[in-house]
């Protein structure tokens, strides 16, 4: 009975671990996710600064130049 009561004891305490850990990763997980939200949106608004677009432009016009005269850079 002893055993039977140590290994109840044991299994508690297992899923007692894992419950911690669960929620450690929940909070690691919304932590990460708050911060993609953040970075997402510093990304949007550089996207939407007009020298963006402009370098944006100049990149794809280099890109279609050298594509025509066969530069491979």
């Amino acid at each position: 009975m002893l055993a039977r009561d140590n290994a109840f004891r044991a299994w508690e305490d297992r899923v007692d671990a894992l419950k911690r850990d669960k929620e450690q990763m929940r909070q690691r997980l919304e932590e990460a996710a708050a911060e993609i939200r953040e970075l997402s949106q510093t990304i949007a608004g550089m996207h939407a600064t007009r020298i963006w677009r402009w370098g944006q432009r100049y990149w794809s016009a280099r890109e279609r130049v050298k594509k025509v005269i066969g530069r491979r850079d």
